[in-house]
Parts: C-alpha cells; structure tokens; sequence
C-alpha cells in the first residue's frame, strides 16, 4: 500500500478512537431517542422493541434493544430523551 495512503489511514484511526473516547465518556444528557418497533409477528415472542438514540453533544447514534441492552433502553425511553411529537 502507498505510505501516504498508510500514513491517512493511521491518522483516521486514530481521530476515530478519541471520537469514541469522547462519546464513552459523555453523559448524552441533551440526547434525543425515539421507541420503535416490530410487532404484530406470527409469533409473538419474535416481536421487538428498541430506542435509537442521537446525541448533538457527541455526536454519537445507536439504537438499544430491549432484550440485549435493557438498562439503556429503559434509561433513553425516559421521557425527558424522547423526540418531541410535532
């Protein structure tokens, strides 16, 4: 690979570690979540809830599954993060 390729993808590297040092340690206090889901399956056991979240601090996005993340998903399901109806 051409060093000053090598050299551009080093330095992405690390900007992208301090972009996810930041987001970990951000508090994503003005974060804005929305609750979604899929429901209505056959099978009701198959039916899914999660909240996507988007911090304007951080930057950061990313959704929490209700199985896989509950702590999150019930700390962004609050109300005070949910997206305003308009």
């Amino acid at each position: 690979m051409n060093t000053e390729v090598q050299k551009l993808y080093d330095k992405v590297k690390k900007l992208n570690k301090k972009i996810l040092e930041i987001q970990s340690n951000c508090s994503h206090r003005n974060a804005v979540s929305k609750l979604e889901s899929n429901t209505g399956n056959y099978d009701p056991d198959a039916n899914s809830y999660w909240v996507t979240v988007n911090c304007p601090d951080c930057g950061h996005y990313g959704w929490y599954d209700y199985h896989e993340h509950p702590d999150l998903y019930r700390k962004f399901s609050d109300s005070r993060y949910l997206e305003k109806e308009s």
